[in-house]
């Protein structure tokens, strides 16, 4: 049994717009997972961010922490964010 958290080692998007991830495992790095498409990702996190219901001040630091934990930009306010439009 695990008695400890999921976590990832490192998160990297590449030149081609796929997230990349690398568990850690029993104090080692594993081997890389691919999470999908950084557009998915965005449009993902940004929908999330709607739906927690984040004021401008909130998504300012949300989108900030995304940006420094995962190197993916979210944009400006959700509110005036076209999900859908962006994931084009």
């Amino acid at each position: 049994m695990c008695n400890h958290a999921p976590s990832l080692a490192d998160l990297q998007v590449t030149p081609d717009g796929d997230i990349l991830a690398w568990p850690s495992e029993g104090g080692g790095i594993g081997q890389s997972v691919h999470l999908g498409l950084a557009t998915d990702v965005r449009a993902n996190l940004r929908r999330l961010g709607m739906a927690a219901g984040l004021d401008e001040a909130d998504w300012i630091e949300f989108a900030a922490r995304v940006r420094d934990r995962l190197g993916v930009d979210l944009g400006g306010a959700a509110t005036k964010f076209d999900p859908l439009r962006a994931a084009r």
